[in-house]
């Protein structure tokens, strides 16, 4: 599976990795593997954000990978398409893509040592917001407690 970083950057991002890593850990108790590699979007640095780079995590490797040409056409017609986005989107450069293992996360605590992008902003959730949704969600599923990979 091919997800997002659980980085703090922003909300449905960090839900998304949850979701993708909540389907692994409930596969695994079935004896079936799923890999998951991730992607970096953007996340906070103490002077402001970080785009397409990981969180510091000496023990998860990251991998570059060269667009072509035609690649980076590509990306910059789907870059484009997201209008919505069209503020953050020059932080975002064509030239490469960024991937890794996904580590063991715990969803029951903040990511990126607790800076938050998504509290920097008025984006309607704070890191409690987090912790009571993902709790109650690692509680209903039956993965409290659990440190997933």
């Amino acid at each position: 599976m091919l997800t997002h970083a659980f980085e703090g950057g922003y909300p449905d991002d960090d839900a998304t990795a949850f979701a993708i890593h909540a389907v692994a850990a409930l596969r695994r108790r079935r004896g079936e593997q799923l890999g998951i590699i991730e992607m970096p979007f953007y996340h906070a640095e103490s002077n402001g954000w970080a785009t397409q780079q990981f969180s510091r995590q000496p023990d998860c490797p990251a991998v570059s990978i060269p667009l072509n040409d035609s690649e980076r056409r590509l990306k910059r017609r789907m870059l484009t398409a997201h209008a919505t986005q069209r503020a953050i989107l020059p932080a975002f450069h064509v030239e490469l893509e960024y991937f890794r293992r996904a580590p063991a996360y715990d969803f029951a605590t903040l990511p990126n040592q607790g800076q938050l992008l998504y509290e920097r902003y008025d984006w309607d959730i704070t890191g409690e917001d987090w912790l009571v949704h993902s709790r109650a969600a690692l509680d209903e599923i039956g993965l409290a407690g659990d440190r997933w990979l």
